[in-house]
């Protein structure tokens, strides 16, 4: 009876917030009007219930068994690699399950038999084949305690043998860091990410290495390198959290920022936390880790609620962040990100538009709505077709400063993203003058997916003209760019075979069909320094 009534406390807060969820998501109606932005509430939210849940179940499991509120950490700790085990051997089941369903599918449109197929891709199918896959493979592994227990003790003792390599390696890359890295660091993809990954993998390693502590560690070396494992736990998140700190002034929060800041933030709780079990001399080896472990437990789950409660919610904070910029004059209306507000910040995104385009004290309240205007008409692009922004580019020279507006057109422009994992090739805008003519200098805008071509942008009236293309077969890589301009600088070259002109018609020169290995792409005048035909 009390555990049912513990459960039920529990549930309806739980509930609660999950309602409020399933308001927030729209339909494929609203998605027209709201963009597409408040679907990540559904990773998120799993993610968050799985965490919670996987928190709280080892309480409730011991509550259950002993009826009291008493929770031994050794007790707690084998119950959650047990649960570990037991989710892990459900999903398996539910995999194979699918497959076997597929192949039967299939088996059977041999005989052009569609009903398998269509059956199997029912919805209402799909949720009730599953729900009943995973609670029949939950109560299996269930039964299956000394097949569990087992599993458990391999995983722990993987994970111990693993620990003295993980530590190892960050030990490495704060050495290597330290001796000059950190500019390169930034210029990596999503550095942040990859250092709080690190963190909590860090932070398994080390509970596997405690375990429940009735065996701890008895080597040396271990327990130095375990040691030393948390102190880097600590300055990775630090770093990360730098890193965040400084995007977030500089282009003000998004939903993601913000989940790395609450990450960045628990993860750095834990390491301080196990230093200050190491500074205890008088009792076990890290004998204060279970006191840190369980104290903040309940601040994990509440900070996984919560974020998904209408005060905290990651896309309503980053939406108003975002329009205070443009509101308060940090941002002007041709650099602001109308399509990542109208796209990616779903329901919250086209509110705080709403109010955008009814400003009307705004000195660029023209300029807004017109943005406004431009990010609804524009369809949902995949991820890898996203529009590039100026910290993605160098502006050459270094003295030059981004003239107004410029920024708002590369956008516009068909630059090819980077498709490399790893380090970001961050592009080049380059300053010249290409006609004399013209007001000011002409940018030619080169992007580290293709620095093969070269995009003309020069003034047109109030705004900027995209007017020509440059093209150099030879180019491999943007650092090609980068050291020739170094090294040589940049000026504009005579063609080699001039253009025609005909009384009003003007005919430029282009490469007759090539023979064999052609590497001029059509392009007479591409490389002044190859060969001629």
């Amino acid at each position: 009876r009390r555990l049912w009534t513990l459960a039920s406390a529990a549930a309806l807060p739980f509930a609660l917030i999950a309602w409020w969820v399933g308001l927030q998501l729209p339909s494929p109606a609203e998605q027209e009007l709201l963009g597409r932005g408040d679907e990540l509430r559904v990773y998120t939210w799993i993610t968050a219930t799985s965490l919670s849940l996987y928190i709280a179940m080892p309480f409730l499991q011991i509550f259950q068994c002993r009826g009291r509120f008493e929770f031994p950490y050794p007790a707690l700790c084998e119950r959650a690699w047990s649960n570990q085990h037991i989710g892990l051997l459900a999903s398996g089941f539910v995999a194979v399950l699918w497959l076997l369903l597929g192949l039967w599918a299939a088996l059977f449109r041999l005989l052009d038999i569609d009903f398998f197929s269509e059956l199997f891709a029912k919805p209402v199918f799909i949720a009730t084949v599953t729900g009943a896959a995973s609670g029949f493979g939950l109560a299996l592994g269930r039964e299956r305690e000394r097949v569990i227990a087992s599993m458990r003790g391999i995983t722990l003792a993987m994970l111990r043998s693993l620990l003295p390599l993980v530590a190892g390696v960050a030990l490495l890359f704060l050495a290597a860091l330290a001796s000059g890295g950190l500019a390169l660091l930034w210029s990596t993809r999503s550095p942040a990410s990859l250092l709080l990954s690190w963190s909590a993998l860090l932070l398994v390693m080390i509970n596997a290495a405690w375990g429940d502590g009735r065996e701890p560690p008895t080597a040396a070396w271990f327990r130095r390198l375990t040691e030393a494992g948390i102190v880097a736990m600590l300055l990775f998140v630090c770093i990360a959290g730098y890193g965040l700190a400084v995007r977030i002034q500089h282009y003000s929060l998004t939903p993601p920022r913000l989940y790395g800041a609450v990450a960045a933030t628990i993860l750095g709780l834990h390491a301080i936390g196990y230093l200050w079990a190491r500074l205890d001399r008088h009792g076990p080896w890290l004998g204060r880790l279970p006191a840190v472990n369980l104290g903040l437990a309940p601040l994990v789950v509440a900070v996984a609620m919560l974020l998904h409660t209408p005060p905290f919610d990651p896309l309503r904070i980053s939406a108003r962040a975002q329009a205070e910029r443009l509101i308060d004059g940090r941002v002007s209306a041709a650099e602001f990100d109308f399509y990542y507000m109208y796209h990616d910040l779903g329901r919250a995104g086209a509110e705080w538009l709403a109010k955008l385009a009814a400003l009307e004290s705004h000195p660029e309240a023209a300029a807004i709505r017109r943005g406004i205007a431009a990010a609804r008409e524009t369809p949902t692009a995949p991820a890898l077709s996203r529009r590039p922004v100026v910290g993605d580019f160098d502006l050459y020279p270094a003295s030059h400063e981004w003239p107004p507006g410029l920024a708002a057109a590369i956008r516009e422009l068909p630059l090819m993203p980077n498709f490399g994992g790893g380090r970001r090739q961050r592009g080049l805008v380059i300053a010249t003058e290409i006609d004399p003519a013209a007001p000011g200098p002409e940018y030619v805008v080169f992007s580290g997916g293709n620095p093969r071509t070269g995009f003309a942008l020069r003034r047109a009236g109030s705004g900027w003209e995209w007017f020509a293309d440059y093209q150099a077969p030879a180019v491999e890589d943007i650092g090609q760019l980068r050291e020739a301009l170094d090294a040589a600088g940049i000026a504009t070259a005579a063609p080699r075979y001039p253009g025609l002109a005909i009384g009003p018609f003007r005919f430029d020169p282009v490469a007759p069909p090539c023979r064999g290995d052609c590497q001029s792409e059509g392009l007479l005048n591409s490389d002044t320094a190859g060969p001629t035909e």
